[in-house]
């Protein structure tokens, strides 16, 4: 698994899974978290290699999935988006802007390294 992030809150304490999964854009093969250490990542941000890097949202769709950076996900209306990290808080995203996701009740389709169609299909 990934690294752990503590976050205080006062008394509480809060623990944040920090996982990471890689896209190798020359072979076009996704490597699952299990693999990406933090240390990958690091690794790639200071040697950039043809890695894109996702983050662990933290967050699990309608079905139990776990949500990445840059998966594309549906809302019960069948508008497709982007996740995306909008600078302070996860969002999802689409041509008409970035909204606040419902992670109750969206649902992964794919991500946007394998499955970009899935995203252009829905601008048009």
């Amino acid at each position: 698994a990934g690294a752990t992030r503590w976050r205080n809150f006062g008394d509480r304490r809060s623990m944040r899974e920090l996982k990471f999964r890689a896209y190798n854009r020359e072979n076009e093969t996704m490597i699952e978290p299990h693999i990406v250490s933090h240390s990958f990542y690091m690794h790639q941000v200071t040697n950039p290699v043809p890695f894109a890097i996702m983050q662990y949202t933290n967050n699990k769709d309608k079905n139990g999935e776990e949500v990445y950076d840059s998966d594309l996900v549906q809302n019960e209306s069948g508008a497709v988006f982007e996740i995306i990290w909008n600078g302070d808080r996860w969002g999802m995203e689409d041509h008409g802007g970035t909204y606040q996701p419902d992670w109750r009740n969206i649902k992964i389709i794919g991500n946007i390294w394998e499955h970009p169609h899935l995203l252009k299909e829905k601008k048009k």
